[in-house]
């Protein structure tokens, strides 16, 4: 999809930066064979092929396609790593998703890159919401 593609090309447009840099002092054949090959600055960052249209809503947000690969499809970066990228680059929409902890000590931290999604059903009426919780939350029911 296109944000590995884009993220690769981010990757290869910076190395070549730094190949440039290290070598000033070499020859002028060498510096314009380098120029010659180099990478195109990076395009916008698209977000919007990861975004299931269908199942996103007001109530429950942005939902991304349920068949998407960490490192084929997507790359997670922290918070002030995308700002900065949309600083230099453009681009979105933001996909913004939470950090969990989990494990008997709560030390064992995971991105939420699904958050758990229920239905809920009110009766008599049948009328339904969606909404999404952490997986921390625990649901009981009150009589």
């Amino acid at each position: 999809m296109a944000v590995d593609r884009w993220w690769n090309k981010w990757n290869d447009y910076v190395d070549i930066n730094k190949t440039v840099s290290t070598n000033e002092g070499s020859s002028s054949e060498h510096q314009d064979s380098v120029s010659a090959s180099t990478p195109k600055r990076p395009s916008s960052i698209d977000n919007s092929v990861l975004i299931n249209e269908a199942a996103s809503n007001s109530t429950i947000g942005i939902e991304l396609h349920d068949t998407l690969q960490e490192h084929t499809d997507y790359i997670l970066v922290p918070e002030e790593t995308w700002n900065q990228f949309c600083a230099w680059y453009g681009g979105g929409p933001k996909l913004a998703r939470k950090v969990i902890s989990s494990g008997e000590a709560q030390t064992d931290l995971s991105v939420e890159v699904y958050p758990l999604r229920l239905r809920l059903h009110l009766m008599p009426k049948d009328d339904q919401c969606a909404i999404r919780i952490s997986k921390k939350v625990c649901v009981s029911r009150e009589y």
